[in-house]
C-alpha cells in the first residue's frame, strides 16, 4: 500500500525529468515487479483528504500524467511503472475500479477516520447476540469474502445462527460503513414493506402508481445517493424468487445474505457479482457449545469431577450444536436456578410423553425443532399461563418488527395481565428480543414450535383480533408518521396471518366454520382506512382477492364474489385505472367463480372485460395472457354449446400463439389444436 502525498508525486515527476534518483519511485518499482502483489495507491491531497479513485486526464491517478522517460536509477520507463501500478489496481478489483479501496480501510482510518460507531447510520434495528461464541473463524472468513468480492452468503439450517452471525458482523465492522441496511427478505411483501417504511420515514414521496419493483428501485436510488460505503444485509432469503423485486445491482456496496437455500447464491449472481459464493454454517462443536455456556453461565459449568458433569454432557448432546436451542436452555436454567441433573431429568420426562393427538406439525420435524419443542414446553410451564398465551399469539405474527402496540393489543384481546411483567418474562426466556422496548422480534422456529404446542384455535382468533383492533385505535386526525409506520408493520403481520390460515389443507374439515370467522375478521382488519391502502400500493387489495379464493374453496360463493369485487374496487382506487395487472388477475378469478356456478353469461362478461384490459395494458393482442383469455373464452363457449363462437376464439388463440412462438412446433400450439379437434368431435 502506497500512501502518497500530492506534493511527493509532483516531486517524483520533477526528479525523473531532471535525471535525479527518486526513492519513492524506487519503492513503487519494487512493488510492481512482484508477481502476485496487490497494490493500492492512496493519494493525500493538499486539503488533507484521501482518495483512491481512477479519474480522468490530468489526474495523478492517470498514467498519462507522467512523462515517458526512464528513471535514472533503474532505467525503467516512468510512465510504464505508473501504468503497472494502476493496472494492478484494476486487475484486482471486480466491476468497480475503486472497489479495492475496501482493502485499505484500516490504514485509511489512521489518515482520515471514517464514520465510527456513532456516525454509522442504521436503517434497521440490529440485535447483536449478547454472548457471541464459537464463530470467530467463520466471522473472519465471511468478512474476507465481503472484502474480496463485496458479497457473501451465509447458508445453514434453521436455528444454526445465520442471522446472529450477520448481526455480529454488521455490529463489529460498522466503522467501515456509513450506512447499514438490514432488510427482512422472507417474502416480496416484506421487502416492499421495508422500502415503503424507509421512504416514508425519510419523507420521500412515493407515487401511488408505482409497482413493487419501482418502489424498491426508488429506495435503492435514494440509498445510493447517501454514499458508497454501505452494507446491505438481506436476511432470510429462503426463497430466491423474492430477489426478482430487485432490478438494479448491488455493485456499489457490500451485501451480506442469510438463507436456508444452498443454491441461492446462483440467483444472487444477477444482482451482486458472478464471483459470489455461499458459506455453509455448521453446527457448534461440543467445545464451542461449552464455550457458550461458560460465557453465558460462568458460575454453573461443572468440572469433570462434579456429580453434575454427566448431566451437563447429556445436555450438550441434547443441544446438538444448535445455538438457538442452547440459548433457550441457558435462559431456562438461569431463570429457574435448577441443577443440570434436575434439568436433564425434566427434559427426559417431556421427551418421553405421548404426543398430544392435536399436535399436527406440517411436515417432519427436524432434530432442532424437536429439542426446541421440549425446552419450550418447560419454559411455558415456568413462565405461567399469561406469558405463554401472549407468546402463542405472537407466534402468528411476522417474527421481525413486532411493535409494542401490537403486544398490548394482544393482551387486551386475550389476557388480564400486566403487560410489562408479561413481556419481561418472555424476554428472560429469550422468546422475545428488543433493543428499545418498542420493537420486538422472535425466531421463526420458536414460532413454529409454539403454534404446534398451543393448538387452541382461540389463540389464533386473539392474534386476528389484536391486528384488527390495533391500527384503528392509533388513527388520529393528523394521520402522523408513527401511525403510518404502525400500519405498514401491521400489513406484514396480515400477510403472515393470511399465509397461515388461508390454505384449506391447514385446517381440518370440521374447522371450516371457524375458518370462515377468521376470514371475516381479516376482512374487518383490511377495511379500516383507505389512506393506508394507498400507501401500501394495493397490497391490501391483493389480500382481499386471496380471501375471495379461500371462500371459494369453502364453497361460499357469495362471500368469495364480494371479496373479489372489493379487491377490484380498491385496486381501481389505488391505481386510478382498471388497466392494472391486479385488476386483471382478480377478474380472472371472478370468471372462474362464475363458471363454476354455471353463470356463463356473467363469466363471459368478466372474460371480455379481462381481455379488453390486457389488450390495453400490453398494447397488443400478441401476448401470452391475451391468448390464455381467448382460450378460456373458447372453453366457455364450448360449455354453452356455442361451437362456432368457440371455434373463432380458438383460431384467434392459435394465430397469436404461432406469431409469438415463431413456430407451430410447440406444446401450446398442440394444445390449441387438440381443443379444436375436440370441438369438431362435439
Amino acid at each position: 500500500m502506497y500512501v502518497l502525498s500530492e506534493d511527493s508525486l509532483r516531486q517524483m515527476i520533477e526528479n525523473v525529468q531532471n535525471g535525479i534518483e527518486d526513492y519513492v519511485l524506487l519503492e513503487i518499482e519494487t512493488g510492481v515487479s512482484l508477481a502476485n502483489a496487490r497494490i493500492l495507491p492512496i493519494l493525500i491531497g493538499r486539503d488533507g483528504k484521501t482518495f483512491s479513485e481512477i479519474t480522468g486526464y490530468g489526474s495523478p491517478f492517470n498514467p498519462a500524467t507522467y512523462p515517458d522517460m526512464p528513471h535514472v536509477k533503474t532505467n525503467r520507463k516512468f510512465r510504464k511503472t505508473m501504468n503497472d501500478l494502476f493496472l494492478n489496481q484494476v486487475i484486482h478489483t471486480s466491476s468497480d475500479p475503486a472497489k479495492i479501496h475496501n482493502f485499505a480501510y484500516d490504514i485509511v482510518d489512521l489518515i482520515e477516520p471514517l464514520a465510527g460507531a456513532s456516525g454509522t447510520k442504521f436503517n434497521s434495528i440490529i440485535q447483536p447476540p449478547v454472548h457471541f461464541t464459537g464463530r470467530e473463524t467463520e466471522l473472519d472468513q465471511i468478512w474476507r469474502q465481503l472484502v474480496d468480492v463485496g458479497s457473501s452468503v451465509i447458508v445453514g439450517a434453521g436455528g444454526i445462527g445465520k442471522s446472529s452471525l450477520a448481526a455480529e458482523i454488521a455490529t463489529i465492522k460498522q466503522r467501515h460503513y456509513c450506512v447499514i441496511s438490514w432488510i427482512p427478505c422472507n417474502s416480496i411483501f416484506s421487502i416492499v414493506s421495508w422500502f415503503l417504511d424507509f421512504l416514508v420515514s425519510n419523507s420521500i414521496a412515493v407515487d401511488a402508481n408505482l409497482d413493487n419493483k419501482a418502489i424498491v428501485e426508488k429506495g435503492m436510488q435514494y440509498l445510493h445517493s447517501q454514499g458508497r460505503r454501505q452494507l446491505f444485509v438481506l436476511d432470510n432469503v429462503d426463497n430466491e424468487a423474492v430477489l426478482d423485486v430487485f432490478t438494479s445491482k448491488f455493485s456499489w456496496c457490500d451485501v451480506l445474505i442469510t438463507s436456508r437455500s444452498s443454491i441461492v447464491h446462483l440467483k444472487l449472481r444477477r444482482i451482486t457479482t458472478p464471483k459470489i459464493t455461499s458459506f455453509n454454517l455448521e453446527k457448534w462443536s461440543t467445545d464451542q457449545s461449552k464455550a457458550f455456556f461458560a460465557a453465558r453461565l460462568p458460575n454453573m459449568i461443572p468440572s469433570q469431577q462434579s456429580d453434575e458433569f454427566d448431566a451437563f454432557q447429556g445436555i450438550l448432546q441434547f443441544i446438538d450444536g444448535f445455538p438457538l436451542v442452547a440459548e433457550q436452555v441457558a435462559a431456562f436454567v438461569e431463570t429457574k436456578s435448577t441443577s443440570w441433573t434436575s434439568f436433564e431429568q425434566s427434559l427426559q420426562d417431556v421427551l418421553q410423553q405421548d404426543p398430544d393427538p392435536s399436535f399436527a406439525p406440517v411436515g417432519p420435524l427436524e432434530h432442532q425443532e424437536t429439542s426446541l419443542a421440549a425446552i419450550m414446553q418447560l419454559s411455558f410451564e415456568l413462565i405461567g399461563t399469561a406469558a405463554t398465551h401472549l407468546y402463542s399469539v405472537v407466534a402468528y405474527f411476522k417474527n421481525d418488527g413486532i411493535q409494542r402496540q401490537l403486544l398490548e393489543a394482544s393482551c387486551d384481546s386475550s389476557l388480564s395481565a400486566d403487560i410489562n411483567a408479561t413481556i419481561q418474562l418472555l424476554l428472560q426466556q429469550s422468546l422475545l428480543h428488543t433493543t428499545d422496548n418498542v420493537h420486538y422480534k422472535t425466531h421463526s422456529l420458536q414460532q413454529l414450535v409454539s403454534r404446534n404446542l398451543c393448538t387452541d384455535q382461540i389463540v389464533l382468533q386473539c392474534a386476528l383480533d389484536a391486528v384488527a383492533n390495533c391500527f384503528p385505535k392509533q388513527v388520529n386526525q393528523s394521520f402522523d408518521s408513527k401511525t403510518k409506520e404502525l400500519g405498514l408493520k401491521l400489513a406484514v403481520h396480515i400477510e403472515q396471518l393470511s399465509a397461515l390460515v388461508l390454505p384449506a389443507n391447514n385446517v381440518a374439515t370440521n374447522m371450516y366454520g371457524l375458518q370462515q370467522q377468521i376470514l371475516q375478521q381479516l376482512v374487518k382488519c383490511l377495511d379500516s382506512d383507505i389512506d393506508l391502502y394507498q400507501e401500501m400500493k394495493g397490497l391490501y387489495a391483493v389480500s382481499l382477492g386471496d380471501l375471495g379464493l379461500c371462500f371459494k374453496s369453502l364453497g361460499d360463493f357469495n362471500k368469495a364474489e364480494s371479496c373479489m369485487k372489493q379487491s377490484i374496487d380498491l385496486s381501481v382506487k389505488v391505481y386510478g385505472t382498471c388497466e392494472h395487472v391486479s385488476v386483471a388477475a382478480t377478474l380472472n378469478n371472478l370468471e372462474q367463480l362464475a363458471q363454476d356456478q354455471e353463470k356463463y353469461d356473467e363469466a363471459q362478461k368478466y372474460y371480455k372485460e379481462s381481455l379488453d384490459i390486457k389488450t390495453k395494458m400490453f398494447g397488443t393482442h400478441e401476448h401470452v395472457y391475451v391468448a390464455a383469455t381467448l382460450n378460456n373464452l373458447g372453453l366457455l363457449a364450448k360449455a354453452q354449446r356455442k361451437y362456432d363462437e368457440a371455434q373463432q376464439y380458438y383460431k384467434e388463440d392459435l394465430e397469436i400463439s404461432v406469431k409469438m412462438l415463431g413456430t407451430c412446433e410447440h406444446v401450446d400450439v398442440a394444445t390449441i389444436l387438440l381443443n379444436l379437434g375436440a370441438l369438431a368431435v362435439d
